[in-house]
């Protein structure tokens, strides 16, 4: 009996768990995904209550703590610098400190979630879906660099811009309803000598963040924002050597 083919669409922590499921209740199952290795980058994902026991079902929640951030603790200071608060019981982002939750970054979530895939999974790297044809039995797929393809399902796994969602309904602005603010999140020399540990700036208005995890090698910025939406098209990379000098950066 032939098995139900899939292409999932993205290689991050949807698409790798949905090939990991797809693949283990019997399917065929093929990703593609247009960056050509595994993204590199992001930010902090909290893995907690529910998904804490997918991790679990999928055997890979002892190697989601192995690597968790382990946050020590967390402060806030004044314009000036000066504490006004300290805890070492929990982090703002991540939770109690000794909680079962797992606060991961990212790329190491999705490199975890990618080894936990199965060797027969076809995995395509450099690759991206540009259209989509259905009909009662199927899907043909054309790729911007491989050959046309015909699959029984498509899952775009692709992130919130997802490029199967444009296919499929039609363009983000038809969907995407602003709420008004916006926060931007990057990484940046870890210049205050912070060893994972959250600090932020408590001041009226927006308060700045600067967190630093992987002890110490690099530290994440954050400042929120309310007014118009902004988009970004570039972030900046993570700097890994903490300098020797602390000072705020402007």
């Amino acid at each position: 009996m032939r098995r139900t083919h899939v292409l999932v669409s993205g290689a991050g922590v949807a698409g790798a768990t949905a090939a990991y499921w797809l693949h283990r209740h019997g399917m065929e199952v093929t990703v593609v995904e247009r960056a050509p290795a595994p993204r590199p980058g992001g930010q902090a994902v909290d893995v907690r209550g529910p998904a804490c026991e997918v991790a679990a079902r999928t055997g890979v929640l002892d190697d989601l703590r192995a690597a968790r951030t382990a946050m020590r603790g967390v402060s806030f200071v004044d314009d000036e610098g000066a504490e006004t608060y300290s805890s070492t019981a929990s982090s703002l982002t991540g939770g109690p400190t000794d909680g079962p939750d797992v606060e991961i970054l990212r790329d190491d979530l999705t490199a975890i979630l990618l080894g936990a895939v199965p060797d027969d999974v076809e995995i395509v790297f450099g690759d991206r879906v540009t259209g989509l044809v259905q009909d009662p039995d199927g899907v043909d797929v054309s790729f911007a660099r491989g050959a046309p393809r015909r699959f029984d399902v498509v899952l775009g796994a692709d992130g919130a811009h997802s490029g199967v969602r444009a296919l499929t309904f039609g363009p983000d602005e038809e969907f995407v309803h602003e709420l008004g603010s916006h926060v931007a999140v990057f990484g940046a020399p870890n210049e205050f000598g912070l060893d994972r540990w959250q600090t932020f700036r408590q001041t009226p208005g927006t308060p700045p963040s600067r967190i630093a995890v992987r002890s110490s090698r690099r530290i994440s910025t954050s400042r929120p924002a309310v007014g118009p939406p902004v988009r970004l098209d570039a972030v900046l990379e993570y700097t890994t050597a903490p300098a020797a000098e602390t000072k705020e950066t402007p």
